[in-house]
C-alpha cells in the first residue's frame, strides 16, 4: 500500500551537542600517539500522529540523551586501534523506548583494529579494518550508522583502497542487534551484508562527487505482504553530487535484483534533489527540494516481489520524521529549510 498525502507532524527541538576532546601526539616513539574524545547530546521530540497515527501517541513529547566516548590509539604509521562506548537513554515516552533506536544503556559502539600499508612502498594505499565499526555511505539512504539516539554498528571486515582521487571500500559484515541493557548487543546471524562502494571526489569540478556501488544482502527471515521467507537482494546504484555557486544538485538511482522465497525480485528507486544555500544569513540555512519514487509490490498473491528495500537507512526522512525501516514503496515530493543550529564546545 502506497501512502500519498498522509499527515504526520514532527517536532525535534533542543538538539544540543557538547563535545570534549583531548589528545597527546607523543608516546615516546615516532608516529605513536593517542587521543580521547566524548560527545554528549540531548534532544526533545514530540509528534502528532506518530507513525501515521498507529500505536501509542504522546502529545507531551519526551527527552532523549546520548553519550559517546572513544579512545584512538596509533601505534606507529601502520597500526591503529579504535574503541568506542555508547549509551542512549529515554525519559518520559508514552509506550516506553522505541526498539533499537531510543535506549541502549551501555555497550561497545566500535572496537576495531586497522592496518595500513606503508605509503612509500605502495602506489595504491591499502587499509584493512577488522572488528565492530560504523558503515556510512552517501547520504545514508542505503547504508548508515542510523544517527538517532542509538547508533547501529556492524561487525565487519573492510578493505579500503585509495587510487588517486578514488576511495574504494570492499566489506563483508553482520549488522549488530541493539538490546536495551548493558553490554548485550550481538551480531544478527540471520543477516549477512557485503558490498563494494567506490567514490570519486573532485573539489574544483562541477561534479563534486560520484559514487558507484554494489550491495548484497542475505536475510533468512525477510517479511513482506507475501509472508516470511529467505531474501537474497543485490543492489546496483549510483549517486552524483554537483554544485554551481550556491546551488547543489543530487541524483541517485538504484536497481535491485534477487530472490524472495521461490519468487524473483526486481525493484528500483530514483531520487533527485536541489538546494540553494544562504551563507550570508545566520545559521547558514539552505532551501531544499527533494523528490523520490521507489517501486512497490504489484500483487501480494504472486510469489514475485517488486518492493524496494532500503537496506540499512539513516532513519530520518522528510526532515525530522523517524522511519527506521526507510522509505519503502513511496512517492516523495518535499520542500523544507535546513539550518545548522548544533552547539559545540571543545
Amino acid at each position: 500500500m502506497r501512502r500519498i498525502g498522509a499527515v504526520c507532524v514532527a517536532t525535534r527541538t533542543g538538539v544540543t551537542t557538547f563535545g570534549t576532546h583531548s589528545s597527546t601526539s607523543d608516546l615516546g616513539r615516532p608516529f605513536w600517539h593517542v587521543s580521547f574524545g566524548a560527545e554528549l547530546r540531548g534532544s526533545y521530540e514530540g509528534y502528532r500522529n506518530y507513525s501515521w497515527g498507529s500505536g501509542p501517541q504522546d502529545g507531551n513529547g519526551y527527552y532523549l540523551n546520548r553519550l559517546i566516548s572513544h579512545g584512538d590509539f596509533h601505534l606507529g604509521p601502520s597500526v591503529r586501534i579504535f574503541a568506542e562506548l555508547q549509551s542512549g537513554l529515554e525519559f518520559g515516552r508514552n509506550g516506553g523506548p522505541r526498539p533499537a533506536i531510543d535506549e541502549d544503556k551501555l555497550d561497545v559502539g566500535q572496537l576495531f583494529l586497522e592496518l595500513r600499508s606503508p605509503t612509500q612502498q605502495q602506489k595504491v594505499p591499502i587499509e584493512v579494518r577488522v572488528g565492530r565499526q560504523n558503515l556510512n555511505y552517501g547520504d545514508g539512504s542505503l547504508v548508515s550508522i542510523r544517527d538517532l539516539n542509538v547508533r547501529r554498528p556492524f561487525d565487519a571486515i573492510k578493505l579500503i583502497l585509495r587510487p588517486q582521487a578514488w576511495r574504494i571500500d570492499i566489506f563483508a559484515a553482520k549488522p549488530v542487534e541493539t538490546s536495551p541493557g548493558f553490554f548485550d548487543d550481538a551480531p544478527d546471524h540471520t543477516e549477512t551484508f557485503w558490498g563494494i562502494w567506490a567514490t570519486d571526489t573532485k573539489e574544483q569540478s562541477f561534479v563534486r562527487q560520484l559514487d558507484f556501488y554494489y550491495l548484497g544482502l542475505d536475510r533468512k527471515n525477510a517479511q513482506f505482504d507475501q509472508g516470511t521467507a529467505r531474501e537474497q537482494r543485490n543492489t546496483l546504484g549510483f549517486r552524483a553530487h554537483q554544485t554551481a555557486s550556491k546551488l547543489a544538485f543530487i541524483q541517485e538511482g538504484d536497481l535491485q535484483l534477487g530472490t524472495f522465497g521461490s519468487g524473483r525480485l526486481l525493484a528500483w528507486k530514483f531520487a533527485d534533489g536541489l538546494s540553494y544555500s544562504l551563507p550570508q544569513i545566520r545559521q547558514h540555512p539552505a532551501l531544499e527540494l527533494q523528490g523520490a519514487i521507489s517501486s512497490g509490490d504489484k500483487n501480494p498473491q504472486n510469489v514475485d516481489l517488486q518492493t524496494f528495500y532500503p537496506l540499512f537507512p539513516s532513519g530520518l526522512y522528510y526532515g525530522d520524521m523517524v522511519f527506521t525501516s526507510g522509505s519503502l514503496n513511496a512517492i516523495v515530493a518535499h520542500l523544507f529549510r535546513q539550518q545548522h543550529s548544533t552547539v559545540r564546545s571543545s
